[in-house]
């Protein structure tokens, strides 16, 4: 097995990626640092939204799926004593 050897980014280093996310089209949105902010709020606040709705859609589904075993399981019950009489 061959060992790895740690590297460390250098000023250099960074400086250089820093220049090409500044001409990278997708990194390049010049917002300031207070719109960062409010975007990072904002879609933050949205996928805990996304969260509460998937949740309560998975709890009706799950109720839904109980309240049909338990509707059938009654059913299928109250035939059978009313079978036994």
């Amino acid at each position: 097995m061959t060992e790895r050897k740690q590297r460390m980014l250098t000023d250099a280093d960074v400086e250089a990626i820093a220049d090409a996310l500044k001409t990278h089209s997708a990194c390049n949105m010049g917002l300031t640092p207070a719109e960062v902010t409010t975007l990072k709020r904002f879609l933050g606040a949205f996928n805990k939204a996304a969260g509460i709705v998937g949740t309560l859609v998975l709890t009706a589904i799950v109720a839904g799926m109980i309240a049909m075993f338990t509707k059938g399981f009654w059913t299928t019950l109250i035939t059978g004593a009313k079978a036994a009489k």
